[in-house]
């Protein structure tokens, strides 16, 4: 009676431990991430997986705009590593998915992603910490003093010379005027809508050089060579644009320029994609019917 007692207690326990160890184990690091940084979340057990993001990764609230990506995936024996990026802070989970005796279960670990940013920033990036900036907060004065009044005395000099200056004009020499480069630039944008196909990435391109090119010449500032982001920056620290306005732009942009999509537009769907970045960054402009 007691070997029996005892054999039923031992099957028993090996049921409940194989029940244990069958389940599956998902954790992530680092344990405090922040918008941008690279999340390495690990996946192992016996269940095969069904299925889990490989790029883009949505949330059910905004479906059209991805929340973060996947940078990298390694499937393992018994298990999965993904390398993951989140654009924005919240609690977020993965859409991984794996089969179980009782049917598919679906990945309720919750990533918690942290911000920086407090809703004042003028760059795009997340902020230094106060110790690192109060670190060299006294050479960082004394440096932009010493501009501010290098430039106010170049400024003067040439202001002087300037005035001055005698001018001489030779109208039989003189070069006719060559129109702006944001000028042609628009000429350029405006015969693409034109024309067919309309490639996503190229319409993006073009907008985009278009657009840096204005605003260089509306405030003087060489913005050509700038990546999408600075010229984002800029963007929002010299005019209304804002900062939600400016995120919409970098995962557009983003989107349309930086990945393998291959996506063809109509003429209509082109120009009111070029109208609506338009309107973000309040241009102005009139890009034909």
């Amino acid at each position: 009676m007691k070997l029996k007692i005892f054999s039923f207690s031992l099957l028993l326990f090996l049921c409940f431990t194989n029940t244990i160890l069958s389940d599956p184990s998902e954790s992530y690091v680092p344990n405090e991430p922040y918008v941008g940084d690279i999340i390495e979340y690990n996946w192992s057990g016996d269940e095969a997986l069904a299925d889990f993001p490989k790029e883009d990764i949505f949330s059910e609230d905004k479906p059209g705009l991805p929340i973060g990506k996947v940078i990298s995936w390694e499937k393992k024996e018994k298990g999965i590593v993904l390398k993951i990026r989140f654009y924005e802070p919240g609690e977020h989970t993965i859409p991984v998915i794996w089969d179980s005796s009782k049917g598919l279960v679906y990945s309720n670990l919750t990533i918690k992603v942290r911000s920086n940013l407090v809703g004042n920033e003028e760059d795009l990036e997340d902020i230094e910490s106060p110790e690192v900036f109060s670190k060299y907060l006294y050479y960082k004065i004394v440096l932009y003093l010493f501009l501010i009044s290098g430039g106010l005395y170049i400024a003067f000099i040439l202001f002087l010379a300037y005035k001055n200056r005698n001018p001489i004009v030779d109208a039989i020499w003189e070069k006719e005027a060559e129109p702006k480069q944001s000028f042609q630039k628009l000429i350029r944008l405006q015969n693409y809508l034109k024309s067919e196909p309309i490639f996503e990435k190229e319409l993006a391109f073009l907008f985009t050089s278009f657009s840096k090119s204005m605003l260089s010449e509306k405030f003087s500032e060489d913005l050509e060579q700038k990546t999408d982001a600075d010229f984002l920056a800029f963007t929002f620290e010299r005019t209304h644009v804002t900062m939600e306005e400016i995120r919409e732009l970098r995962i557009l942009f983003q989107k349309a320029k930086y990945t393998d999509s291959k996506s063809q537009l109509s003429r209509e769907e082109a120009l009111a994609q070029i109208v609506d970045w338009d309107k973000k960054l309040k241009l102005g402009v009139d890009y034909g019917n």
